[in-house]
């Protein structure tokens, strides 16, 4: 955050506060006006945060001026895809037409979004190119 006071000396001193929307103690703001990560983020739990930073002087009587910072939370990968049952089994007739339904596999993420969508590829056992 950056904040520029016309007056001179002690007057044209400026502390910042955040005032709102930091209930949870997330956020921090240094000396020079930086917000900082105070505490770990969950996306799952929270994507986005508006704080309201206070700039006040040093005058007497102090002055201030609040603006808006608005913070999104984006997503990572936190969660591997988990099997609803390992191992599967199956068995098959020899004389089984091609597109005979064998077995399904499911697997689920905890991950939002695009982060949580499951790919299926078979990488072992399959030299022959059989299914």
């Amino acid at each position: 955050v950056t904040v520029t006071d016309a007056d001179i000396g002690t007057n044209a001193d400026i502390s910042f506060s955040i005032t709102g929307g930091n209930s949870e103690g997330k956020f921090s703001i240094l000396s020079t006006g930086a917000v900082v990560l105070a505490d770990t983020l969950d996306y799952e739990n929270t994507t986005q945060y508006t704080l309201t930073i206070t700039a006040t002087d040093d005058g007497y009587p102090s002055l201030s001026s609040d603006a808006t910072v608005s913070i999104t939370v984006s997503a990572v990968n936190e969660f591997a895809p988990v099997f609803d049952q390992d191992p599967y089994s199956a068995s098959i007739n020899e004389n089984a037409t091609v597109g005979t339904v064998i077995t399904a596999v499911n697997a689920t993420d905890d991950d939002d979004g695009t982060q949580g969508m499951i790919l299926y590829s078979i990488v072992a056992g399959n030299s022959a190119r059989k299914w």
